[in-house]
C-alpha cells in the first residue's frame, strides 16, 4: 500500500493472509445449517450497508 501525504510517499507491505474469512464463513454456514447462532444481527447488517455506501457515494 502507497500512503501519499504532502507529496510524500510512504510504501507498507503486508504479509498475505491466507484464509482471513473462513472462520466468520464457516460461521454464516453453521447458522443456516442450524448449527450455530446468526454471526450477524440485521442492525449491524444494516449499519456495515450504510457505511459501505458512504464510501462508494464519495468522491475521492
Amino acid at each position: 500500500m502507497t500512503v501519499t501525504k504532502r507529496g510524500t510517499n510512504q510504501v507498507m507491505e503486508f504479509e498475505t493472509v491466507e484464509h482471513v474469512q473462513q472462520p466468520m464463513i464457516q460461521k454464516v454456514v453453521n447458522y443456516f445449517l442450524g448449527d450455530g447462532e446468526n454471526p450477524c444481527s440485521g442492525d449491524i447488517g444494516v449499519e456495515t450497508l450504510m457505511l459501505m455506501d458512504e464510501f462508494t457515494s464519495r468522491n475521492w
